[in-house]
């Protein structure tokens, strides 16, 4: 997989949550998001343990 959208009118039921989980249950190695600066959406993904990639990605790498 390489790219996952949600549509505005689904977002903020846990679907990018549930996506990322998976993701790394399944072992995938490395995940990236991209932040929308008009939402605060950082601490939600560091308390999910993505790290600041730059001001607008956040990454999750084991390791990392």
């Amino acid at each position: 997989m390489r790219t996952v959208g949600v549509e505005p009118e689904l977002q903020r039921r846990g679907i990018a949550l549930e996506v990322a989980e998976r993701l790394r249950r399944e072992g995938n190695h490395t995940i990236t998001v991209d932040l929308d600066p008009s939402k605060n959406e950082r601490d939600f993904y560091e308390k999910m343990g993505f790290k600041p990639l730059d001001s607008n990605s956040m990454i999750y790498k084991p390791g990392y």
